[in-house]
Parts: C-alpha cells; sequence; structure tokens
C-alpha cells in the first residue's frame, strides 16, 4: 500500500505544469528622455533627440509639465517652456498665468510685471470692433464698442470724417453723413457746403443741383437766388431761352429771367440787346 502512494503522488508530480514566471517586456527609451519611443511616437517627437523642439527642455520634462515636446513656445506667449518652467515659474502651457490680462511675456519682456501677479498688469487698450476707437473711448461717447458704425451711417465710429459718430446726420441736411464724405464730397458738419442757400439735401434730393459748386449752371446767381428769389432753373443758365443768362436779365438788364419778352413789344429780349434795344421799352421792339 505504502508503494502504491508513492507511486501515486510520482505520478501526479510528473503530470503537473511548470510554474510560469513573468517576463518583464523592455520598453525602449533610444534617447533617455523619460519617454519610450511609442511615446514619442505618439506626441510626434523625435525619439533620438531627448530635446526635439530645441527649447531647453527634455521630451519627458515638457510632457510632465504639460507643455509639448514639439512646440519651443507651447502657449505662444513669447517665452520659452523652458524658461516659463524654469525661470518665471509660469505655465508654459497658459499664455497668461495670473490670468490678470497680460501675457506673460509682455509682463517679463516689456511691463517687468510679475507674471504670477494678476493685479500690477498693465491690460493694454483694447477696440474690440476695430474701427479706430478704443473701447472705453467708445463707452464714454455713448457708442457701441462692439459696432464699428454706432450710428450707422456708412462711417466707421473712429473716422475722423465722421463729425459726430452717434448721429447719422451731423448737420441735418437730410444727407447721412457717410453719403455727403463717400458720395458727394460735401461737409457732413455743414449743412449747405457751397453756401448758396439750400440744403446738401436739397440740392440732391430734390433740386438736382450740384451742392459743392454755389452757381450749378454757371449763369452768375447762385443756386439758392434762382430757386427761393427768381423761381429759374438752377441747372439752366437761362431759364427762359431768351439767349440771356439769368444772371444777365436780373443783373445787367433788369429784364424778368422767366418771360423772354419782358417789355411785350413781340421781340425776346436777347434779341433786343443784340440790338441795342432797351428790352424793357417795347415802343423800341424790332
Amino acid at each position: 500500500m505504502r508503494s502504491f502512494s508513492i507511486a501515486l503522488i510520482l505520478v501526479f508530480a510528473a503530470c503537473k505544469p511548470p510554474e510560469r514566471k513573468d517576463v518583464a517586456v523592455e520598453e525602449t527609451d533610444t534617447d533617455g528622455d523619460g519617454l519610450n519611443d511609442d511615446q514619442e511616437a505618439a506626441f510626434g517627437s523625435d525619439p533620438n533627440n531627448v530635446d526635439s523642439d530645441g527649447d531647453g527642455l527634455g521630451d519627458g520634462e515638457e510632457v510632465v509639465a504639460g507643455s509639448s515636446p514639439t512646440a519651443e513656445d507651447t502657449d505662444g506667449d513669447d517665452l520659452t517652456d523652458a524658461q516659463e518652467f524654469q525661470e518665471t515659474g509660469t505655465d508654459p502651457a497658459n499664455r497668461d498665468t495670473d490670468g490678470g490680462g497680460t501675457p506673460d511675456g509682455v509682463e517679463v519682456n516689456e511691463d517687468s510685471t510679475n507674471p504670477l501677479d494678476p493685479e500690477d498688469d498693465e491690460i493694454p487698450p483694447v477696440d474690440s470692433d476695430g474701427d479706430g476707437l478704443y473701447d472705453d473711448e467708445e463707452e464714454a461717447l455713448g457708442l457701441d464698442p462692439l459696432n464699428p458704425d454706432s450710428d450707422g451711417d456708412g462711417l466707421e465710429d473712429g473716422d475722423p470724417n465722421d463729425p459726430d459718430p452717434s448721429n447719422p446726420d451731423t448737420d441735418g441736411d437730410s444727407l447721412s453723413d457717410g453719403e455727403e464724405v463717400e458720395d458727394f464730397g460735401t461737409d457732413p458738419a455743414a449743412e449747405d457746403t457751397d453756401g448758396d442757400g439750400l440744403t446738401d439735401g436739397q440740392e440732391v434730393l430734390e433740386v438736382g443741383t450740384d451742392p459743392t459748386t454755389a452757381d450749378s449752371d454757371n449763369d452768375a446767381l447762385t443756386d439758392g437766388e434762382e430757386v427761393n428769389t427768381y423761381d429759374t432753373d438752377p441747372n439752366d443758365n437761362d431759364s427762359d431761352g431768351d439767349g440771356l443768362r439769368d444772371g444777365e436779365e436780373v443783373n445787367d438788364h433788369q429784364t424778368d429771367p422767366n418771360e423772354q419778352d419782358t417789355d411785350g413789344g413781340g421781340c425776346n429780349d436777347g434779341d433786343e440787346v443784340d440790338a441795342g434795344r432797351n428790352p424793357n421799352n417795347p415802343n423800341d421792339d424790332c
């Protein structure tokens, strides 16, 4: 019986599989930067270069610091990742570490302020809508800092040609400031640019005369005189077609610029003048 038991034990011993021993798989880190080659492939860094981006921090250090091993200045703040990690103590993945409004690089390189203290940030003025006025200026003027043309007149708020960026028609002449500057060449701060007695809007919208020329038809009467005083046509230098310009009739001969034959004598005023007769005397008509 004892012999049988011993034999049985030997059989079981022979059938027992050998014990497994775990074998460690060695991961290759060719350049010894703390990242194995597979990790470097995932980050896009060079497995044969300890510092792939040449910023002074090893690839492995960058990953630990939260910066990119393939970008010299991960956050674009004008400080290299190595400067931030080793010198300034700022976050190489955050361009404004203290959240004060000024990038770390500006604080260190230009303002000489502490990039870890938000209270000393020198925040540059902001022009959010790009219209040439800073936001605080716009707010002081009652303008919209997010709208480059607050009054909708066709001129940006900061345009030096816009006399009042909060009023679309500064001079109240029925033309917007933008129309005056861009389309008609008139003064948006003067309702009668040419001083002829008609507003710029009247000339453009009603009469059809030139708002930059006092005498559009060059007849020696201003456009305003023709419209408001003599009821002549400011676009026709001889309103009645008698051969005399309206200004000649009014200023030289005292004839009616709306009547071809002022004296009713049968000859028009121009013919009488040419013949040396008096256009105001019907008895000497031809």
